[in-house]
């Protein structure tokens, strides 16, 4: 997770998020006006933001605790299910910390996700992967990599019982690169 719901451009982020939202010395940057919107109705296609990262954070960096450097996006769309259901997956995630294994199980699915944010109002994600990992709240935004060549295959949005949901980085860019400077999403027919 990057910011909770209330943000609005150019508020302070910090990485990872204190539970507490006070902005404290582990602030990465600012919000950009490139994020996704969860509280407009109907499917979404993905949970992203773009964080401008302050100039004077000398200690920003790619590497992910645990896991190290990504070495690029992994094109997963491209895969069948067999190839997919092949990729050792690896994440960490925020609340999870230490290095988490998964396995993807399904693709193209929906995934309903509850916000107690939004009223606990239900978001339903399209185009979702599910994979066998384990998750626990505070992990959403985790990169989930693939082990043999640490190429980002998505990133973790929700989970439980042993199961994650991801969307896939070939899913999210082209969202993010159509996302209006206001945060909206504009979806291509």
């Amino acid at each position: 997770m990057v910011c909770p719901f209330d943000f609005r451009v150019e508020d302070p982020v910090e990485q990872p998020p204190d539970p507490d939202r006070a902005v404290g010395p582990n602030r990465i940057g600012r919000l950009t006006p490139f994020f996704t919107s969860l509280q407009d109705a109907g499917p979404k296609m993905a949970d992203a933001a773009l964080v401008e990262l302050d100039t004077q954070n000398q200690d920003a960096n790619n590497n992910i605790p645990g896991i190290g450097l990504p070495t690029g996006f992994a094109r997963v769309r491209e895969l069948n299910i067999q190839q997919l259901r092949s990729l050792a997956l690896v994440r960490t995630g925020a609340s999870t910390g230490a290095r988490v294994p998964g396995v993807i199980e399904s693709v193209d699915g929906a995934f309903h996700l509850q916000f107690t944010e939004l009223g606990g109002r239900t978001v339903i994600f399209n185009s979702v992967m599910l994979y066998r990992t384990t998750a626990r709240e505070g992990d959403s935004g985790a990169a989930v990599i693939n082990a043999a060549d640490n190429q980002i295959v998505g990133l973790h949005i929700g989970g439980g019982s042993g199961m994650g949901a991801m969307i896939a980085m070939d899913t999210i860019i082209p969202v993010l690169e159509n996302i209006q400077p206001r945060g909206q999403i504009v979806l291509a027919n």
